[in-house]
């Protein structure tokens, strides 16, 4: 997974400490809940509830601290991942030749790396929230297994059922994501180049009118996968729902049927039972943001591999050059190549001389000279 390979490889050491401050804070939520349901036990039996009382307070502010820390770390750490792939992206571009620059999306560097990792920044406060509330759902389930066997292996059940619907639609839905990242790149791309050459735009009705079309086919597209992975979202989500329903309603219905509990002992798992899937939906929820959360780090990690490719020997740089009277450009050509390796566009022969001091613009936009 990208994302925890991307989180390993900006500090290991880190990244521990925030899983185990997730820990402690999952480890006092599950403490709280069964102190309430203890203390409640308490009142219910007439009884004082003072040291469940105490033991409270610890836990919460044991609880406050850790879920803090651990999410200014994570945000942190989220943060300093990707200020770090800017600068490469940035040191890699400029490897680049010019000549292989041009051959590739300009605008696919500054739309992919500005979308990608704006993404995944935003998506931090929710994952770190994620890792907390597994450890919570673990520590809670633990609590359960103690208080009602029978309970747990019915959430047991319904979470095993919830995962298996998920894992089946999973594919499907990481396919959705990479299309949908992959038509905002085209229009991201489309509008670019529209405004690199917009008086061609101005001057060829024509042209503008099949970019118009070829715009609005993009966004109908893209329009058209976002509402499939919403319904397929909104959808599973009502799945998962339904079933953790069911698993409640074999907690209060069926359990008692064939165990020997008491009232008060089913509310008390009840209310496990509810917190735990209330958490569970949670959790469940943040899936499709790490999803897109991998086909960012995806798109981020192919562009890389991309400047890679176009990169040249940073050794075969020109030095400085030395004061100079003049210089000289002497039958001066280049001719472009096209997508299919052919030769396209040639300049040239140019002859040029600019003395020292001079000032000499060469200017001309898309559409302003004869390609001739």
């Amino acid at each position: 997974m990208q994302l925890i390979d991307l989180l390993r490889k900006e500090s290991e050491q880190r990244l521990q400490w925030i899983l185990m401050l997730s820990a402690l804070s999952g480890a006092a939520n599950a403490a709280l809940v069964a102190l309430i349901n203890s203390g409640a036990s308490a009142v219910y039996s007439s009884h004082a509830a003072t040291q469940q009382f105490v033991l409270f307070i610890l836990c919460l502010v044991i609880f406050g601290w850790t879920k803090v820390r651990a999410e200014v770390a994570g945000k942190e750490l989220f943060d300093t991942a990707m200020a770090r792939q800017r600068v490469r992206l940035m040191d890699k571009l400029l490897l680049v030749r010019l000549d292989r620059l041009e051959r590739m999306r300009n605008t696919d560097i500054i739309a992919t790396s500005a979308r990608n990792i704006g993404h995944v920044v935003q998506a931090s406060d929710v994952i770190v929230y994620g890792v907390q509330s597994m450890f919570m759902l673990v520590f809670c389930a633990f609590y359960l297994l103690y208080m009602s066997p029978a309970a747990f292996l019915a959430v047991g059940a319904g979470l095993g059922g919830a995962a298996l619907y998920r894992h089946s639609s999973r594919e499907q839905a990481r396919e959705g994501m990479d299309r949908i990242l992959a038509t905002e790149g085209d229009l991201s791309h489309t509008m670019a180049e529209t405004l690199r050459g917009f008086m061609e735009v101005k001057l060829n009705a024509e042209r503008r009118d099949a970019i118009h079309r070829a715009y609005n086919d993009l966004v109908s597209v893209n329009s058209k996968l976002v509402n499939e992975a919403t319904r397929d979202s909104v959808r599973a989500r009502m799945v998962i729902q339904s079933i953790f329903y069911w698993v409640l309603a074999a907690v209060v219905f069926l359990i008692p049927r064939f165990s020997s509990v008491y009232s008060v002992e089913i509310l008390e798992i009840t209310a496990v039972v509810l917190f735990l899937i209330g958490y569970l939906a949670g959790f469940l929820d943040i899936i499709p943001m790490v999803n897109r959360t991998n086909a960012a780090l995806k798109g981020l990690l192919s562009l890389e591999s991309e400047l890679d490719q176009l990169a040249e020997d940073p050794q075969s740089a020109l030095p400085p050059p030395e004061r100079f009277e003049q210089l000289e450009l002497r039958d001066l050509g280049y001719t472009y190549t096209d997508p299919d390796g052919s030769n396209g566009f040639a300049l040239g022969p140019v002859n040029l001389t600019v003395k020292a001091a001079q000032l000499v613009y060469i200017i001309g936009g898309n559409g302003s000279g004869n390609p001739r």
